[in-house]
Formats: C-alpha cells, structure tokens, sequence
C-alpha cells in the first residue's frame, strides 16, 4: 500500500473514530442532559413527598392530642356518671326507707316542736294557686315570695333525711325549717327543747 492509499484509508478511519466519538459524546451529553432533568424532577418530587410526609405527621400528632383530650374527657365523664349512679343509688335507698316509714301523725302537727323541709322560694308565682295544699305540703305566702315546704317531723335527724334525699335528687337549696305552735321559728330557738 502506499502513502496515498495509506493516507485516504487513515482518513476515513479517523474520519469515522472521530464521528463515533462525536456521536458518543453527543450521546452522552443528550443523555447526562436527560438524566439531569430527570433527576431535577426526581428531587422536587422527593421533596414534594417529603412535605406531605411532614404534613401527614403533623396531622397525626394533633390527632393523637385529640385522642387524649377525648379519652381524659371520657374517663372525667365516666367517673362523673359513676358518682351520678351512686347518688341516685342513695337516693333510692332513702326513699325506700321513708315510705316504710309510717306517718307520725295523719293530722297536722300544730303543737310544740315541727320541723319542715323548705324546698323553694318562688317570687311572684301565686303558687297556692296551683298546687292543693295538704298535712305534707304548706305553701307560706310572705310578702313577694311563696314559700313551699314539705313534711312535718318532731324528730330533726328524721326531717334531715327527707332533706339529703331531696337534694340527692337535685333539689340542692333544700333545708330544715323548724316552727314552734306552728309559728317559724329560729333553730338556735329550739335546739335546748329538741336536744340537738
């Protein structure tokens, strides 16, 4: 082979190395490109996924904290309706123990020492009006307020029970009156004649 055809091969084969690598590298710099972008957007939905992931957590500890609050408020509720029971229970109980009890006295009691148990104060109700007076029940009409009581005792302790019953079923500003010769009266007036 001589010179020239050695020349014209060389150049051919340089000619095709040289546009192979040219191809090559367009090939990888297209590609890096690509890749690149590809990996711009794999990062942005990375992190994109990582924000909710942050959010999601965020949502889960405040509801984790609303999860306690509903179950302390559960539990104060249940220890509450517990109590409730319990009252209601007692209740019960003196209610069955005073209507075994028989009546002291079938007539009203005028003479001596009688306690009554006030249950309200009503302003401006007329309430005699509507409620029929008997021997349990008085209704004492003082300036602008009806006074309503019920029962009547010589014992204190027994009037006492009748008034923890009344307010273990909600009528909590009930309290012991006492009349002397059915005038009311002042309890330090009669605790000597009673023994309390």
């Amino acid at each position: 082979m001589d010179m020239g055809q050695f020349k014209k091969a060389y150049d051919f084969k340089g000619n095709e190395v040289f546009l192979s690598a040219v191809i090559l590298l367009t090939i990888f710099l297209l590609g890096s490109c690509a890749a690149k972008k590809e990996l711009v957007s794999l990062k942005q939905d990375h992190q994109s996924l990582q924000d909710q992931m942050q959010q999601l957590k965020e949502n889960n500890n405040e509801l984790e904290v609303k999860t306690n609050e509903f179950e302390q408020n559960e539990s104060s509720l249940n220890e509450e309706n517990a109590k409730l029971k319990k009252r209601l229970l007692s209740a019960r109980e003196s209610l069955n123990e005073l209507s075994n009890q028989e009546p002291e006295c079938p007539e009203a009691m005028i003479k001596g020492v009688v306690f009554k148990v006030q249950i309200g104060a009503f302003k401006e109700r007329e309430i005699s009006k509507k409620l029929d007076q008997s021997i349990n029940l008085g209704i004492e009409g003082k300036k602008e307020f009806d006074k309503v009581v019920i029962g009547q005792f010589r014992d204190y302790k027994k009037a006492d029970i009748l008034r923890n019953h009344l307010q273990a079923m909600g009528i909590e500003d009930a309290w012991i009156v006492p009349y002397r010769n059915n005038v009311r009266v002042e309890l330090s007036e009669v605790l000597d004649e009673t023994g309390l």
